[in-house]
């Protein structure tokens, strides 16, 4: 049962499933805003599309998920294909846009020569799968991660941290279909934890969410470019955000290790200091919380409380590694909530 808002999406979806013929029932968009009348008759009405459904086990002959001109099934084979573009690299850009294959922001072209610098930074095959990138389910490899990182601006050194992170979003716990089809508007947060971060300049502190942050600006685009382009959600069929966030294009920064006072991240989760791991959360955005006023630590706690309850304020938080765990960024407020005693899995 879906709304008509979402008819396109599903259509798309089956295709990719192989369940065009699938039983469907089609109702008015929206439901938020009818009142409990309203709601009733459309219950009424679709109650006999409903019981045909269940009973025949064959679509509705008035509604068909079929759609022979929508967007095909993401390619399944695990060697990226080859495209040649001529023109100079506003008109392979142009290309790539009209392709579907950008974010909107311009991307370094692809090469064979920038690709293979780039999967030379790790030692996985280049044709080693991660997985299916739900919702359409394309394959996954390493090449493809690759081809999306160039694309992105990745140095190759970075590459690594972007297979961690394509490798947490596809662990099942993560739901990342789910995450990339919904109308929160939710977009994977990179966390990264340990040597690594600072190894490769992955900001942390002043004016972390900013811009000027190579490596954060990359590694997280080169992430969504992934799921856009393996995994079929964009804009005009599976992306179904009310409204996004700028998160939707790029969201990494690192754990800052010298201001939190409480054990790291990756300690935290299970790993050795000197360990760097890379966490992925799904969130819908930025709230700015500014405290000065109280004078304890769990007063201002209490500042904190009440702004993650007020009215519209989105609770969404999805997190995937190796293990379940909080990111936290505690500055000023870590130490004196340190000192009476709250510990920081609190």
């Amino acid at each position: 049962m879906i709304t008509e808002a979402f008819r396109a999406a599903a259509q798309v979806r089956a295709r990719a499933l192989g369940l065009a013929e699938h039983p469907v029932v089609v109702i008015a968009h929206p439901l938020a805003t009818r009142n409990q009348g309203q709601v009733r008759e459309l219950v009424r009405n679709s109650l006999q599309e409903v019981v045909h459904g269940l009973l025949s086990g064959g679509p509705n002959p008035s509604v068909s998920l079929r759609n022979e001109e929508g967007p095909a099934r993401v390619p399944e084979s695990k060697k990226a294909s080859r495209v040649q573009v001529q023109g100079s690299v506003s008109d392979i850009n142009n290309h790539f846009h009209e392709r579907g294959w950008t974010d909107g922001l311009p991307v370094i072209p692809p090469s064979e020569d920038l690709v293979l610098k780039m999967l030379e930074a790790s030692p996985r095959s280049s044709e080693q799968s991660l997985g299916k990138m739900p919702p359409l389910n394309g394959t996954a490899t390493v090449e493809k991660v690759a081809v999306n990182a160039v694309m992105a601006g990745c140095r190759p050194d970075y590459f690594p941290v972007v297979l961690a992170a394509v490798k947490a979003v596809l662990q099942p716990q993560f739901n990342v279909g789910s995450i990339t089809t919904t109308t929160g508007g939710a977009a994977p947060v990179v966390v990264v934890s340990g040597p690594v971060a600072r190894k490769l300049g992955i900001q942390s502190g002043t004016a972390v969410f900013g811009s000027g942050h190579r490596a954060n600006a990359t590694i997280g685009r080169a992430l969504r470019l992934t799921m856009r382009n393996l995994g079929g959600a964009t804009a005009d069929t599976m992306e179904k955000s009310t409204h996004g966030w700028p998160g939707k294009y790029t969201m990494c920064f690192a754990e800052n290790d010298e201001r939190n006072p409480w054990e790291p991240l990756r300690v935290e989760m299970g790993f050795p200091p000197e360990a760097s791991i890379v966490v992925v959360s799904a969130a819908r955005g930025l709230h700015t919380l500014m405290e000065g006023t109280q004078g304890t630590g769990v007063a201002a706690l209490q500042t904190l409380i009440e702004a993650m309850t007020a009215g519209g304020i989105s609770g969404y938080l999805q997190e995937r590694a190796s293990a379940f765990g909080q990111a936290k960024r505690p500055g000023p407020l870590g130490r004196p909530l340190l000192a009476e005693g709250v510990r920081g899995s609190e």
